[in-house]
C-alpha cells in the first residue's frame, strides 16, 4: 500500500527524532523539514500533530514547536506501560502466533546470535524487529499499535544514550530464551522473560543517563 505524503512525512520526522538527529529540546522548523523531506506545508503540519499528540513533540505558546525532552520521570511511566503491554501481548502470542510467525522469529533470532561485531544502531534495529514480529503475533492490531509507539519512546532514550554518553546495553542476548519460551508455548515463562528483558534495559538506562 503506497503511504499518503502525511504518513511519509510522519515516518521521517519521526525517524530523525528516534535517533536524535533531532535532539531532545530542540527547536522545530517546519521550513527545516520541507525541505529536507521534499513534502509540501500541509504534511507536514499534519505529521507534526500527530506526533504531538504521540507525546514526541511539544507546543510552546508565544515559544514554537519542540522535540519533546527526555526526563527521568518519562522513563519510568514508558516502562511501567511497556512492562504490561508486553507481557500481555507475549500471552495473546503464545495462544495465537502461526507457524509462519514462529519460524520467521526464529530466522530472526539466528541473526540476532551473528551479531556481536554489528554496530550499535545495527543492533539497535534488530531488537526493534524481534519485538515488532512479537507484536504481529497477538493479531491484535490495537495492542501492537499502542506497543510501537511506546518501543519507539524507548528506542529514542537508546539513541541519545548513544550519541550522548558511551556504547550501551541492546539486550539482544535475551532474545534466544524468550523466543524458546514462546516456542513451548509457555505463557508464563515467556511473560517472565520478556519483563526481564525489559527491567533489564531500564536499569541499565537509568545508569547511563541519570
Amino acid at each position: 500500500m503506497d503511504l499518503t505524503n502525511a504518513e511519509k512525512a510522519y515516518q521521517f520526522i519521526l525517524e530523525k527524532i528516534i535517533t536524535a538527529e533531532m535532539e531532545p529540546g530542540s527547536v522545530i522548523e517546519e521550513r527545516v523539514l520541507m525541505r529536507d523531506s521534499s513534502l509540501g506545508r500541509t504534511p507536514v503540519r499534519e505529521a507534526l500533530k500527530r506526533l504531538q499528540v504521540e507525546k514526541f513533540v511539544t507546543v510552546s505558546p508565544r515559544r514554537g514547536m519542540f522535540v519533546a525532552p527526555i526526563t527521568y520521570s518519562d522513563i519510568n511511566r514508558i516502562y511501567e506501560v511497556r512492562l504490561e503491554l508486553e507481557a500481555f501481548n507475549m500471552n495473546l502470542a503464545v495462544r495465537r502466533i502461526t507457524d509462519e510467525q514462529m519460524e520467521m522469529i526464529e530466522d530472526h533470532v539466528q541473526s540476532c546470535l551473528q551479531a556481536v561485531d554489528c554496530s550499535i544502531q545495527e543492533q539497535i534495529v534488530l531488537d526493534r524487529q524481534f519485538h515488532f514480529l512479537t507484536y504481529e503475533a497477538s493479531h491484535n492490531s490495537w495492542l501492537a499499535e499502542d506497543l510501537k509507539r511506546y518501543y519507539y519512546m524507548s528506542q529514542r532514550i537508546w539513541f541519545y544514550g548513544y550519541t550522548s554518553l558511551e556504547a550501551i546495553w541492546i539486550g539482544l542476548q535475551d532474545h534466544p530464551q524468550i523466543f524458546t519460551a514462546l516456542q513451548e508455548r509457555d505463557a508464563e515463562k515467556v511473560e517472565l522473560r520478556i519483563r526481564e528483558h525489559i527491567e533489564n534495559f531500564q536499569k541499565h538506562i537509568k545508569e547511563y543517563l541519570f
